[in-house]
């Protein structure tokens, strides 16, 4: 992200979607995962959940885009994130 920002380039939240699916309480021990799901030329999307142990407490889904911090304009997916991506999804056999 530090390098992005240094380049000029930011993240730009379009969309976020959450499903409380069971209610979590203080001292519960949660256990939370975020990954990216899809990567576009342009748009982004990012998934999350949240265990409460073996259940699933609440699931969400962040999109948007990347933009010039000069133009203030979409562009294209940074080409390093882009690949690291590729390699992940690779990787994970998706």
């Amino acid at each position: 992200m530090e390098a992005m920002l240094a380049d000029g380039v930011s993240p730009i939240l379009t969309r976020t979607e959450i499903n409380y699916q069971r209610p979590v309480r203080f001292g519960d021990q949660v256990i939370g995962r975020m990954w990216v799901s899809d990567l576009s030329r342009v748009r982004w999307t990012v998934e999350a959940e949240i265990r409460n142990g073996d259940q699933l407490a609440s699931m969400a889904r962040q999109s948007g885009y990347f933009a010039s911090l000069e133009t203030l304009r979409p562009i294209r997916i940074p080409e390093q994130l882009r690949l690291r991506w590729q390699a992940a999804t690779t990787a994970d056999g998706q």
